[in-house]
């Protein structure tokens, strides 16, 4: 009986795969409705393909239900409470329905878990800043230089809440090495 079970879990081990992989297929395609049904396919196949539940969230970002991506990020945290890619996407779609407190709690798990991530201070600190909350705006980005002196993203950010508090030369010093790593690392993006 065991090895009858053994073989039925490989049997939608390998179905979820393969549509998991059709799922990505679509996504690369810009045909998100379509990945996201691969996906919730692959989900019925294997209901703990992480991975699954994680990329039909994204999907689903991709067509602006956000609310209903959360349920898919959340669904990876419940089965794995340490993944951080679910914590922090589900952060990004938490903040575009506005809820900032949620958010935050989001990319502070983000960061105990993975506290090396510049992106996560990154957006924590943006977050912050629109807040309105300068201190911990300003932790954040100091942290992003301090892990990535070359980032421009950090002086740029960082200047920009020192623009928010009067303090316009410490600002302008910011912004100008801000441009100074984003021409050496010719990254060629947006300032925001």
């Amino acid at each position: 009986m065991d090895q009858q079970n053994n073989s039925e879990k490989d049997e939608a081990n390998t179905a979820a795969k393969a549509l998991f992989r059709q799922g990505n297929d679509a996504f690369a395609n810009g045909d998100y409705a379509l990945a996201f049904n691969y996906y919730k396919k692959a989900i019925a196949a294997d209901s703990h393909y992480l991975d699954a539940y994680l990329n039909a969230g994204n999907a689903l970002v991709q067509q602006d239900k956000h609310a209903e991506a959360l349920k898919h990020f959340s669904k990876v945290i419940e089965l794995d409470p340490k993944h951080i890619s679910a914590y922090y996407n589900r952060a990004i779609v938490k903040r575009k329905l506005e809820r900032y407190a949620d958010a935050l709690q989001d990319y502070d798990q983000v960061i105990e878990l993975n506290p090396e991530l510049v992106e996560a201070y990154l957006n924590r600190g943006a977050l912050h800043r629109k807040l309105d909350d300068h201190v911990k705006a300003m932790q954040d980005f100091t942290t992003v230089i301090e892990l990535a002196p070359e980032n421009w993203k950090g002086y740029y950010n960082r200047g920009l809440v020192k623009n928010d508090m009067g303090l316009d030369s410490a600002a302008a010093l910011d912004i100008a090495k801000s441009i100074y790593y984003k021409d050496e690392n010719n990254q060629g993006q947006d300032l925001r």
